[in-house]
């Protein structure tokens, strides 16, 4: 706040208008990567409740705009999953296509996110990914929403990743270039 970083973050669980009254405030933010499997409703047969899951988000978000209509909402959501979604839900009733469009009515601003080398690729097939992931965003949404990537340089270990780490600061400066061009 003292540098004029402005931040977005999630609404205060004691009354989101708090949110409003913060200096460095900028957009709430909806539930991170809500589409993964660990944030979605079941049903009680242990299936994947889609239409609850995006109902609930895009209730949070008519509620933060009925109190403050002109404040952003944003929405982050997992790259990996929105580049390799499918059109036809599986048995498990696993999100599609369609989900997203739908998720993006309870966002503003929309981004998602690739990790370099954590899950495996190598750090040159990032821009392509990274591409595809933007398409995906403006496209399901209609092209109405402005549309961030971000580049996530962790290690997550993901465990079933073969060659997963961290990127190499190398790896990172020619990801950036490529990235800006």
């Amino acid at each position: 706040q003292a540098a004029g970083v402005k931040v977005a973050i999630y609404p205060d669980p004691a009354g989101p208008a708090y949110d409003l009254k913060q200096p460095s405030f900028l957009c709430w933010m909806q539930a991170d990567e809500p589409e993964n499997w660990g944030h979605l409703q079941k049903n009680a047969n242990g299936t994947f409740d889609l239409p609850g899951t995006t109902q609930t988000y895009c209730s949070i978000y008519n509620s933060l705009k009925q109190l403050s209509p002109s404040t952003p909402v944003y929405g982050n959501f997992n790259g990996m999953q929105l580049t390799s979604t499918r059109d036809r839900r599986g048995p498990r009733g696993e999100i599609i296509r369609d989900d997203y469009r739908v998720f993006f009515c309870g966002a503003d601003w929309l981004s998602g996110d690739w990790y370099v080398r954590s899950n495996g690729r190598g750090p040159e097939k990032l821009a392509e990914l990274q591409g595809k992931m933007i398409d995906y965003l403006v496209d399901l949404s209609g092209g109405q929403k402005p549309a961030f990537a971000y580049i996530e340089s962790c290690d997550i270990r993901i465990t079933s990743a073969k060659n997963g780490a961290a990127p190499t600061p190398n790896e990172m400066k020619a990801q950036a270039w490529v990235a800006v061009i």
